[in-house]
């Protein structure tokens, strides 16, 4: 079953609806980009307040000799494919698989990766949490030239990353070997929301505003998805 998710432009739009930024249908540069700017922030914050099922991956990865660290062996918290935030499990098979039960892996979380201690392994199967997405409201065009980690605003709504640099004419919608979507998860669009058009009001009113009142003001919000799951699962 595909994770839910939500479009970044929709959930753009909404919060300037309710801000009072979109009277005839049109949202003005200056403050698309504000908006997407408070967007990124508050999307930071509910990404890290929980481990999210729904946010978090699990991926097959190469155990490498470390480069620096004599006799060190390690998966690296970075590559081209992704970044590895936090890592919570390590296992020598994939444990999505019923036939053979997945053995863990005992390994310690660094600055620059996992290390893992069993010499005998050359892959190893990680669970762990992503990166948190960031957005644009900069739409894709088709004569601009991309490098690897730029982000566009897409037809359809969604964000992509260019994963690919020299990345010229591709479509988003269709060369998904150059782009990758970063969709809104759909357990995170409204918190993520409330706290931006909260933190915007307050503003707009004079009251102080920080990134930690902006996370005041989204725990309610994330309170109530992390009791939602936690219904689910039981």
């Amino acid at each position: 079953m595909s994770v839910p998710i939500k479009s970044f432009r929709s959930m753009l739009h909404s919060i300037a609806r309710r801000v009072g930024a979109l009277p005839e249908g049109v949202l003005d540069a200056g403050m698309s980009g504000d908006l997407t700017d408070l967007a990124n922030t508050a999307m930071r914050h509910a990404w890290m307040f929980y481990a999210w099922p729904d946010a978090l991956d699990i991926r097959e990865e190469s155990v490498i000799a470390h480069p620096t660290v004599t006799g060190a062996r390690y998966v690296p918290r970075s590559s081209a494919a992704r970044v590895m935030r936090q890592v919570f499990k390590v296992w020598d098979k994939d444990p999505r698989q019923s036939t053979d039960a997945a053995g863990n892996v005992a390994f310690k979380s660094f600055a620059d990766g996992a290390y893992i201690y069993n010499a005998e392994l050359s892959t190893v199967w990680v669970y762990y949490r992503p990166d948190p997405p960031e957005f644009t409201d900069t739409v894709w065009a088709s004569d601009t030239t991309y490098a690897a980690g730029d982000l566009a605003l897409a037809s359809d709504g969604h964000v992509y990353k260019s994963l690919q640099g020299t990345n010229l004419n591709k479509d988003p919608l269709t060369q998904t070997a150059w782009w990758v979507q970063v969709p809104v998860l759909a357990c995170l669009h409204e918190p993520v929301k409330q706290g931006v058009i909260s933190h915007y009001k307050r503003y707009q009113s004079g009251q102080p505003v920080t990134a930690k009142s902006m996370e005041e003001l989204m725990r309610q919000w994330l309170e109530i998805e992390i009791v939602n799951l936690r219904e689910e699962e039981n």
